[in-house]
């Protein structure tokens, strides 16, 4: 199993499986839960660094930043054109 793959696999799954999840301490507990699921021959250690790996490329991509900003709530784009 390549590491790097893996980390590449997670962090493009991220979207999914971290919905709603604006911590990046609950988002790095969630993604060690979810390796070790789906990946039980991986030893903790093994888990964790992917896991970190996975967090730098979210941090990288503004992950928590747009997750805080989608759980307030956006306005609806259309919201302006009920009122015309």
């Amino acid at each position: 199993m390549n590491p790097q793959l893996l980390v590449e696999e997670v962090a493009n799954r991220a979207d999914d499986f971290l919905r709603g999840v604006t911590n990046p301490s609950e988002a790095h507990n969630a993604i060690v839960e979810l390796l070790a699921i789906e990946h039980p021959s991986l030893a903790a250690e093994a888990r964790r660094q992917i896991a970190d790996a996975v967090m730098k490329i979210l941090r990288n991509e503004d992950f928590f930043t747009m997750a805080a900003a989608s759980a307030g709530g956006w306005p609806d784009d259309d919201a302006d054109d009920e009122s015309e």
